[in-house]
């Protein structure tokens, strides 16, 4: 091929390439093999977007971008470690999110991987989480993002929260722990078809927290009830002439 035409058709295909690497995940294979006993996988693979889900990012001249952690993030992290494999995977650059993660869990103690901008879909201006190239069964797999766009592949697997702006009087991860918990204590095969049922709402955690207070206030009434029979004085009888006292 003359050198005139050649070279242009390989600068071509070298730009078509690097378009394609920035669109596409780094890998298919985003998540190692689970491991295999005597070691422990978790059950069930928690996906988590970090901004505006477990913190807030806030710009302030002074001191340039401050990322606030989402009140009970601890809690939370520690609670769910035992039932998921969590996985942090966020639209955010390695470069940006590192340093936030290993400020949010510096021991690795409950993230078990963190996956960046590099390893989503890049699709019509917007990055997509492929739940795909996790390499996990994906009936097992809960992606929870503010942002129903970065769910658009597997929406069935995305639970859906109110994106959090920096309140301190947040109480969503502490009912976000207890709905997930609920989720894995159940031993759900399929866990999209929870998620089926609760995406119907506008407020899926908001439906849980009603209708979780109304099963605690049933429970207290009837212990409150049993209870009340328990202390009532029980009739005694006298059986040398059998009657009633």
């Amino acid at each position: 091929m003359p050198l005139v035409i050649g070279y242009p058709r390989r600068a071509l295909s070298n730009i078509v390439d690097f378009n394609q690497s920035i669109k596409d995940p780094v890998s298919e294979k985003l998540l190692p093999d689970p491991v295999e006993p005597p070691y422990y996988q978790p059950p069930y693979t928690l996906v988590l977007e970090i901004n505006d889900v477990l913190v807030h990012p806030d710009w302030k001249f002074r001191s340039g971008w401050r990322f606030k952690k989402r009140p009970a993030l601890e809690l939370f992290l520690q609670q769910l470690s035992p039932y998921y494999e969590v996985v942090a995977f966020t639209n955010e650059s390695a470069m940006t999110g590192g340093p936030v993660l290993m400020q949010m869990d510096p021991q690795g103690q409950y993230i078990h991987y963190r996956l960046f901008r590099e390893a989503t879909r890049y699709r019509n201006g917007k990055h997509i989480k492929d739940l795909s190239c996790l390499n996990r069964d994906l009936s097992r797999v809960i992606l929870v993002d503010w942002d129903p766009d970065a769910a658009t592949l597997q929406p069935r697997n995305a639970l859906i929260v109110k994106r959090w702006e920096g309140e301190e009087s947040d109480r969503e991860l502490i009912d976000l722990a207890a709905f997930l918990r609920m989720l894995a204590m159940g031993n759900v095969e399929d866990i999209r078809l929870v998620l089926d049922y609760y995406r119907e709402f506008d407020d899926p955690l908001a439906l849980f927290r009603e209708r979780h207070e109304q099963l605690m206030e049933e429970q207290a009434k009837r212990k409150e009830e049993k209870e009340k029979l328990a202390s009532r004085p029980k009739p005694r009888f006298s059986f040398s002439g059998m009657t009633r006292t």
